[in-house]
């Protein structure tokens, strides 16, 4: 059986390829609504604290923990911290359930190491469960396309 190079560069992506590719173009906010609990986030108030409030959700992902984190909701069309003042998931919980959700900052961990949406595809090139289950997770949130965020996208002018 001859292979040829060629056949190799010409294979197609395969959907973790894809999936990672068009996530890492993506900006750090995610628009959040009341199903953010059903997937599995929980929500740390920090009312008075100088941290914002957080949601939190932790998976397994190759032989250490990972974490997405969700931070900093605010309300895009005022600019105003949402769920600052919460005392409980529960009350987080009604009021998402109202629309009080915003755009969140998404922060990234695998063990002790941090990083970024951008860095996923290369800091994980050789550990593919690693990146998929990242990547399931994200696709889950949904980030925002840089051009459809309100703090990321470049000001008309």
């Amino acid at each position: 059986m001859e292979i040829r190079l060629l056949d190799v560069e010409e294979a197609p992506a395969t959907d973790l390829e894809s999936q990672v590719s068009s996530l890492v173009r993506r900006c750090e906010h995610v628009p959040i609504d009341g199903r953010v609990t059903a997937l599995g986030y929980r929500f740390f108030p920090m009312p008075g604290s100088e941290l914002p409030s957080f949601f939190v959700k932790r998976f397994v992902a190759g032989d250490r923990n990972g974490a997405v984190t969700l931070i900093g909701g605010i309300d895009p069309a005022t600019g105003e911290g949402v769920l600052e003042d919460c005392k409980s998931a529960v009350e987080a919980a009604s009021r998402l359930a109202r629309g009080e959700a915003g755009i969140w900052l998404v922060q990234l961990s695998h063990g002790a190491r941090r990083l970024r949406l951008h860095e996923l595809a290369d800091a994980f090139a050789d550990q593919p469960d690693v990146l998929g289950a990242f990547a399931a997770e994200l696709a889950a949130l949904a980030p925002l396309k840089r051009d459809r965020c309100s703090i990321c996208r470049e000001p008309q002018g």
